[in-house]
């Protein structure tokens, strides 16, 4: 959140850099691990050890690093967390996907707005402020790329996080 409010404030310069997607998405969810480990989820890695993007990668390890977080939170007991890494002709994509409570067009509506913030609670009970995601959101456009949601309330949700080539 500090980070957040620095960009609002005076800005924050961003430098990108040629690294590894494995590597920088493995960084940015052991923090998290041990928390879906305590939930028995399975988290399903399917990056090409290859693949590389042009990233700033501090900004890029705490959007995703939070976006799994809340896959965490709302996947179930036992569940599964696949994370995925695709290439177009103008975007590089990680998919995260969770198999939690899902969301309505409303709430997927109002998720990135600040007048909208709210807090849904985890499938373990877990507590949120409802302001992560519009910081993920903001670190992604601030690397020149978007977030979009797909989800289904009881199904689960997909989050894309979508950076130009």
């Amino acid at each position: 959140m500090l980070n957040w409010d620095r960009i609002q404030q005076v800005g924050i310069t961003i430098s990108k850099e040629e690294t590894s997607v494995l590597n920088i998405v493995k960084q940015s969810i052991e923090s998290y691990m041990p928390k879906a480990i305590k939930k028995s989820i399975v988290v399903d890695l399917n990056i090409d050890e290859t693949a590389t993007w042009l990233v700033d990668v501090n900004t890029i390890k705490i959007a995703l690093g939070n976006i799994f977080n809340n896959a965490v939170k709302f996947t179930n007991i036992s569940g599964l967390i696949p994370i995925s890494f695709s290439s177009t002709q103008n975007y590089n994509t990680i998919t995260i996907t969770d198999n939690g409570v899902g969301m309505t067009d409303e709430k997927i509506n109002s998720l990135f707005l600040f007048s909208q913030v709210n807090s849904t609670e985890g499938t373990d009970k877990e507590k949120g402020t409802g302001l992560v995601l519009i910081l993920c959101k903001d670190f992604i456009e601030l690397n020149g790329g978007n977030v979009t949601v797909e989800s289904e309330v009881g199904v689960g949700s997909t989050f894309y996080l979508n950076i130009p080539v």
